[in-house]
């Protein structure tokens, strides 16, 4: 059973404060990472350019409590005649160790 609250269980920046190396990911969220290009420090950029309206609720699973953001995250042109593009990421995580790891259960487009 999934429960939805509308407030973070998470501090926002405890969350941005997490250095580059405790930032951990499922097996789905760490292929869904890869496969979209994106490397641990740029999901790190991502996480720091999080602000409060990016929230979209608290989750709580059998497995644990997390928070869920909808982030667009922009793109660099791939070339000079095109428009600057962004991906529409969904990321569900959650703190472990005291608040000093992010572990990932979700990063992947919205659409999915």
């Amino acid at each position: 059973m999934v429960i939805r609250i509308l407030r973070s269980k998470y501090d926002l920046d405890t969350v941005k404060s997490i250095p580059l190396e405790r930032i951990s990911f499922s097996k789905a969220a760490d292929r869904d990472r890869k496969n979209l290009g994106y490397t641990v420090e740029d999901v790190k950029n991502c996480v720091e350019s999080l602000q409060e309206s990016n929230f979209t609720g608290q989750v709580s699973f059998n497995y644990g409590v997390g928070d869920t953001y909808l982030y667009c995250n922009g793109l660099e042109p791939i070339d000079d005649w095109s428009d600057a593009t962004y991906d529409e990421l969904y990321l569900k995580f959650e703190m472990l160790e005291e608040e000093t790891e992010i572990y990932f259960w979700s990063f992947h487009p919205q659409y999915l």
